[in-house]
């Protein structure tokens, strides 16, 4: 007894006919099989080899409509599928379910056919039998509308023809599976229509013909027989079809669709009437009436016009959507339920219109507009811009052309400051202005100064000129273009230094941006060498001061090698002023020295320092700390500095601290800060240094967090991003250690992952357990951003345990992985007579090896915040060749050291700003190294720390845009602080 698989066509209690598979039985010489079982998922799960592709793809779908799916997909209450079922309403289950259902039943006909699949009527038996055999049609049947003209009205009826068969649908069995399109069953026959309504033919399953009464015949024809006429295959009798010529003409009318939304229907008119252009035939109908009756008028088309019309449309972007109308493709087959701004979609449409009309004109094609709806002005606005120079800014002269209207340029800037594209020309026709000047000039309108009808714009907004405006002699310049004003830059005599060639480009761009009056941020590397690049232009600054009086000196205590108490000093140029943290006064002291010993230095700090600004006449260079300047501000801004250069400038990224408000008192023609981190946590740290050094230049701080930091930080809008860095680009200079690789050693970075034994593993995970389940109670009442220092805190512990338990518990008795891997690391390196810097976050995780260190009598240094005799705890190590060991918090020592007697660096714990550990290294890897630097990064597996370097790769774009790393505490929502602690 064979096994075979066949699908039926079977009554389903609620949704109507379905089409199921059945695994049945034949017996031999019998004409009819015994239904074994209905198949099932797990049917073809157990024995997959036994069914063919064509089988396992109809499962697939018939079960997509099963009862427990149907429960699964609509269902939206945790109930029984009984209960469901029992609640269906007619109208959910017409409205949702049936059209669900039906998509999947055209599926179904679609890979019975590809398989040839047996398909038959299944009745409430266990048996099925060859005359319940359906047989599937490939080519698809035709809908015939028969009509017929009597005294008394019209007759028709529908019939079906397949080939050379036509098949009457009066009392006969027939099925509707589905409406659109529609699958007929017709007795044993299933037919696929491609052309009519299934709902067209049931009418007919149960009478012969319909008829229309006479006062109904004239509306009857001109509209039902017309379009039957039109669209299908008729039979006549009564009336007439004859064939007529006429000349074409079209019009591109801008109006809504069948789905209420803006779309351009194509009016083709021919001589006796005027119709759409989206008809699928060959040919036009349009109806007469005289004494005769009825006659239809075929009207052969002008294909060859009309196919024109239609290539140039689709060719120019537009594409035919269900109801015959012309759009824009993202609109196509789009419907009123479906979430689009129909304004943007009618502005789009006359953008379109504007761009062709040219060509449409040509083809004989009209545009025309309702009516009833406000007229568009329709043409391509010009804009032309003219710029004069002048010694702070630019007048800008810029008008717009609407046909024939001038209009000032400033006029619209409100309009794209509000992305308003909407603007009333003075005869009230509606001028749609062009989507792309939104960004192009969005921020000229936000910058700019209307003045009459002129605009102005200061000249350190430069870049927001579009090109070709912005090729003033002055831009150039100021890009820094202009090779021959560029060498005209020489180095100064005095300067006792040969200057790498990255470094002579670094002084000669400071010193064009001073002739120019504007601030410069070099934000080079660390190591790079920006302190000497600064001395070169302060050099050359002395060297250019015109000669002027001299006085007596007013030199108290502090003299230079070069001074003589009491002398005559030079006061025709003030002194500059160079803020900078306290461990940097030493280095500044001694490059100044070593390279401009003809500079004349004033330490500003101490006890002891003046009460009287005039002191600083005696002076090129002031020395001061940023503590001192809040201290001192009343005096220092009593004081016109010729440069305020601020080394370390992300010390005033916070806009609101006293250090910002302090330098920002002070008053100097020029200014400069130094920095190799200027984005450490947002760019909101950019804007406080930018704004110090060109106020305004990025308007204010909550402007600059609408417009930048929130589009670029929160929603990593590229068009913002690149608006920004167009206006910081001409004032930050940055050169990375790849960009001069050639004037510095090798660098090689190694991770060590280190495993963690098993009593601090378990600790570890305990811990971590606790900290979780606290923050997600907390999280449920508070957001994050009010647990952000409780998130810290949390982060914190979990860093100082992966490094050592000991870290948070004196009692722990138990061992590190990450302590003994970096001792035995360790004991490798010394054993080759190489120096090491040991960094850590947590000056208790240094004090761990301090103490190994010294019950192992290992020579070592250690610097930390509470380190007093820095530059004596440097030298021993650089000088000293048993002092292999630098131990040294990362936050005491990230800046102002040069330790390139080390050729190892050992990072022992990561943190989010890569930028941090990048300070480190520097340490060692830096001009003057001779050597080939190695680092190794130590992370404990399976913790927090790898969560940590994860993060560092995901959040380095920012880093690379805007010169540094930011926090990605700053930027995560509840999710990514949680699955810190996965």
């Amino acid at each position: 007894m064979e096994e075979v698989v066949i699908v039926t066509i079977t009554a389903h209690r609620m949704l109507g006919y379905v089409f199921l598979p059945y695994l049945v039985k034949k017996k031999t010489g019998k004409d009819f099989y015994m239904i074994k079982s209905r198949l099932q998922p797990e049917d073809i799960h157990k024995f997959p080899e036994r069914f063919s592709e064509g089988e396992k793809e109809i499962l697939k779908i018939t079960e997509s409509y099963s009862d427990q799916e149907l429960y699964r997909v609509f269902s939206k209450k945790k109930t029984s599928v009984r209960d469901f079922q029992n609640k269906l309403t007619d109208e959910f289950l017409n409205e949702h379910i049936k059209p669900y259902i039906e998509r999947r039943l055209v599926k179904c006909v679609d890979v019975i056919l590809k398989y040839r699949l047996p398909i038959y009527f299944k009745l409430l038996t266990d048996t099925v039998h060859e005359a319940d055999k359906i047989t599937l049609h490939d080519e698809p049947a035709q809908a015939v509308f028969n009509f017929s003209r009597k005294e008394d009205g019209m007759e028709y009826f529908l019939s079906v023809r397949h080939g050379q068969k036509s098949y009457a649908l009066a009392e006969k069995n027939g099925i509707i599976l589905t409406d659109k399109p529609c699958r007929l069953v017709l007795e044993n026959d299933l037919f696929i229509f491609n052309d009519i309504d299934g709902k067209k033919l049931i009418p007919f399953f149960s009478k012969k013909s319909i008829h229309i009464p006479r006062v109904k015949e004239r509306e009857f024809m001109r509209v039902f027989v017309s379009r039957a006429i039109r669209n299908y295959e008729v039979n006549i009798s009564g009336f007439e079809v004859r064939n007529s010529a006429a000349t074409a003409t079209a019009a591109l009318v801008l109006e809504n669709d069948l789905n209420l939304l803006p779309a351009l229907r194509l009016n083709v008119k021919y001589t006796s009437a005027e119709t759409s252009g989206e008809k699928t035939k060959g040919e036009r109908i349009f109806l007469e009436e005289n004494d005769e009756g009825f006659i239809f008028y075929k009207q052969e088309q002008d294909q060859e016009f009309e196919s024109k019309i239609h290539a140039f449309l689709t060719d120019s972007g537009l594409v035919k959507n269900r109801s015959g109308f012309y759009t824009l493709p993202e609109y196509h087959n789009k419907g009123t339920e479906d979430d689009i701004n129909e304004t943007e979609i009618r502005f789009q449409l006359l953008h379109w219109i504007e761009l062709n009309l040219k060509y449409l004109k040509d083809m004989g094609v009209r545009f025309q507009q309702p009516v009833s709806q406000p007229a568009y002005f329709v043409g391509v606005p010009k804009l032309t811009m003219q710029v004069d120079e002048k010694p702070d800014w630019f007048d800008v002269h810029a008008w717009v052309i609407f046909g024939q209207f001038k209009i000032p340029f400033h006029k619209l800037f409100k309009n794209i400051r509000q992305r308003e594209r909407r603007y009333i020309l003075p005869d009230e026709t509606i001028a749609i202005l062009p989507v792309e000047w939104f960004s192009t000039y969005k921020n000229l309108a936000t910058f700019a100064q209307p003045d009459k009808e002129k605009i102005t714009l200061r000249k350190h907004h430069a870049m927001l000129l579009p090109e070709p405006e912005n090729n003033s002699r002055f831009l150039k310049k100021f890009k820094g273009i202009d090779t021959e004003k560029i060498e005209n830059i020489l180095l100064p005599v005095g300067i006792q230094a040969t200057l790498r060639p990255y470094q002579m480009q670094g002084y000669q761009w400071m010193k064009l941006l001073q002739e120019n009056n504007f601030g410069a941020c070099l934000a080079d590397d660390m190591g790079l060498g920006k302190t000497l690049q600064t001395i070169t232009l302060l050099q050359k600054m002395k060297e250019e001061a015109p000669a002027g009086a001299t006085k007596p000196s007013k030199l108290g205590t502090q003299l230079s090698l070069f001074d003589t108490p009491g002398e005559e000093v030079a006061a025709a140029q003030p002194a500059s002023l160079i803020v900078l943290p306290s461990s940097l006064i030493h280095n500044w002291k001694n490059e100044i020295s070593k390279f401009a010993p003809s500079i004349r230095v004033y330490e500003h700090t101490g006890i002891k320092r003046t009460e009287k600004s005039d002191i600083f006449d005696d002076f090129q260079v002031i020395l001061t700390t940023y503590g001192v300047v809040r201290n001192d501000k009343e005096l220092l801004a009593s004081y016109p500095f010729l440069f305020l250069i601020l080394d370390e400038s992300q010390v005033i990224k916070n806009p609101s601290s006293k250090s910002y408000e302090a330098v920002n008192a002070l008053h100097a023609k020029y200014r400069i800060v130094l920095t190799g981190t200027p984005v450490e946590n947002s760019l909101n740290d950019l804007w406080a240094q930018l704004n110090f050094l060109n106020k305004g230049m990025l308007g204010s701080l909550s402007f600059f967090q609408r417009e930048f930091v929130i589009p670029v930080e929160k929603k990593n809008d590229e068009q913002a991003r690149e608006t920004l860095k167009n206006l910081i680009r001409p004032f930050i200079l940055r050169r990375t250690k790849a960009e001069v690789a050639r004037d510095l050693p090798d660098l090689t970075e190694n991770t060590i992952y280190c495993d963690m034994p098993e009593d601090h593993q378990h600790y570890y995970e305990e811990e971590k357990a606790r900290i979780r389940n606290y923050l997600l109670e907390s999280l449920h009442s508070k957001a994050v951003n009010e647990m952000r220092v409780m998130v810290f805190a949390a982060l914190t512990r979990l860093r100082q345990i992966s490094n050592h338990p000991l870290l948070v518990e004196d009692s722990f008795e138990g061992e590190s992985g990450k302590f003994e891997e970096v001792i035995r690391t360790l004991e490798t390196i010394r054993s080759g007579n190489h120096k090491v810097l040991i960094f850590s976050s947590f000056v208790k995780h240094l004090n761990l090896f301090e103490a190994y260190f010294n019950e192992h009598e290992l020579k070592y240094s250690k610097l930390t915040g509470a380190t007093k005799n820095r530059e004596e705890v440097v030298e021993s190590f650089q000088n000293d060749p048993e002092n292999c060991i630098f131990l040294i918090s990362i936050k005491a020592g990230g800046v102002g050291l040069n330790l390139t007697a080390a050729d190892y660096v050992f990072v022992l714990d990561p943190w989010w700003n890569p930028a941090v550990e990048s300070q480190a290294i520097n340490r060692a890897h830096r001009i003057g190294q001779d050597k080939h630097v190695f680092v190794y990064k130590f992370i404990s597996k399976n913790t927090i720390e790898e969560k940590i370097t994860g993060l560092q790769k995901r959040k380095a774009k920012l880093a690379g845009d805007f010169i540094e790393n930011n926090n990605p505490l700053a930027v995560m929502d509840k999710d990514e602080v949680m699955a810190l602690f996965d």
